[in-house]
């Protein structure tokens, strides 16, 4: 597996744990060969970034990234095949993971953990992240 396919994989990951915690159902208008259709479709909005997530008829899915313009793009077939459509490399690669340290920041406050302690933590999940 190539690095440019791993990170996709990493990213895609990271994007669907933030439609699992903040994601909201929505019905949406998509173009198909066949005309426009209704498609159920999860959103989420993660400090500037929009997360787009569907399942298609064929039984795979896909992942839309826009920060702006779109900046990511990958279908997943029924097989765990990952097909990257569009990658655009950039800072907002940071932005997708800024809810994971919020969140450990968030459970160390309601803990009653001293401050260190968090921003320790914090550090150590900077760990995750991809480099630019």
């Amino acid at each position: 597996m190539n690095y440019r396919l791993l990170t996709a994989q990493t990213i895609r990951t990271a994007a669907l744990d933030v439609l699992d915690r903040a994601g909201i159902d929505r019905i949406t208008p998509v173009r198909t060969k066949k005309g426009m259709r209704r498609v159920r479709t999860k959103w989420a909005s993660v400090d500037g970034l929009k997360i787009s997530y569907r399942k298609l008829d064929c039984g795979g899915d896909v992942l839309e990234i826009w920060d702006g313009a779109k900046v990511f793009n990958v279908q997943c077939e029924p097989v765990d095949r990952l097909s990257i459509v569009s990658f655009r490399r950039g800072l907002w690669e940071r932005k997708l993971y800024t809810p994971v340290s919020e969140l450990i920041k968030n459970a160390f406050v309601e803990a009653g953990t001293r401050s260190s302690a968090i921003t320790e933590a914090i550090e150590l999940s900077a760990a995750f992240k991809p480099s630019a």
